[in-house]
């Protein structure tokens, strides 16, 4: 059962954090895996921190962007040098529990899945709940998750239950699956989780719900999820929209869980364009980064309103 993970992990400006984060690794009790980093053209010392724990430990490889190209290109560069059986993703400001290798990887391999998910409790660093929309419960379920199923059906039950999670850390993925299955993060976007963790949902035919804590997700002023939105919010749940639109019709899935899902992203990019006031709209607007048909789209909307 010894089988190799590939922990994937794009790295930041996340200086004050990277050190916890991979110590945390080099601590699992389950010795056999890589742990692939890859920094973006970070503007503080994460790269030179990263460079100095690598040279002591030969199960680190370190790679670093040229210019910073955004963390779906950090990802799959890491996924395309991952050797291990399976993948795993954790953030460069989050830590895993010290048997979560150990635990995940003996489910994985007696029942041959395509992925197992998990749960996360939440730590705050320098930021008070209140000021989160992170909160306390947000990585936890409430409802049972019996038996092996299809990714699909344990994404409709999650949507049925409200517990539904986009994020790709809260499981472990098979490599083969997700080269079989030509799954990859989408560049030039923000919140490419959304679209990733849904292609595999879709595609899975074997999944498995292990109601155990074994990441902990560090919730941070600096953070995506803690960040005050802009319009390029907007345009990536658009581009993320039309995508699961298109998965949709293509493998006919059906059902109010995958329609509801369809609306709330589609909800996510009226709610940041509208949020902004009118100056800032017109200034964020002209981003050369956006389609034609997502200024149309969200222009006609604004109008509408």
């Amino acid at each position: 059962m010894d089988k190799k993970v590939s922990i994937i992990m794009p790295v930041y400006n996340t200086e004050k954090y990277i050190e916890k984060s991979i110590k945390s690794i080099l601590k699992q009790s389950y010795k056999n895996f890589e742990l692939i980093i890859v920094d973006d053209s970070s503007t503080d010392n994460s790269y030179q921190i990263c460079k100095k724990i690598s040279i002591k430990d030969t199960r680190i490889k370190l790679y670093k962007n040229k210019t910073n190209s955004g963390c779906a290109v950090s990802r799959n560069k890491a996924l395309s040098k991952a050797c291990g059986k399976y993948i795993m993703f954790v953030d460069s400001d989050d830590m895993l529990n010290r048997n979560a290798l150990k635990k995940l990887v003996k489910i994985m391999y007696s029942e041959n899945l395509d992925m197992l998910s998990f749960e996360a409790k939440v730590k705050y660093k320098d930021i008070k709940p209140c000021d989160t929309i992170i909160k306390k419960d947000r990585y936890l379920k409430k409802h049972e998750y019996n038996g092996i199923m299809t990714g699909y059906d344990f994404f409709k039950q999650m949507r049925n239950n409200g517990e539904y999670s986009s994020v790709v850390w809260l499981s472990i993925y098979k490599k083969s699956f997700i080269v079989d299955n030509n799954i990859s993060f989408t560049p030039g976007i923000l919140h490419e989780d959304i679209l990733f963790t849904f292609k595999c949902m879709n595609c899975a035919n074997k999944i498995k719900f292990y109601n155990k804590k074994l990441y902990v997700r560090i919730a941070r002023p600096e953070s995506l999820t803690t960040r005050v939105y802009n319009l390029y919010d907007s345009y990536s749940t658009y581009c993320i929209w039309n995508e699961i639109k298109r998965i949709k019709e293509n493998n006919n899935l059906t059902g109010k869980e995958i329609d509801g899902f369809i609306n709330d992203i589609d909800g996510q990019t009226i709610s940041v364009a509208k949020s902004l006031p009118k100056e800032e709209f017109k200034e964020q607007i002209k981003d050369k980064r956006f389609t034609k048909d997502y200024i149309k789209y969200i222009k006609n909307i604004i109008r509408d309103n």
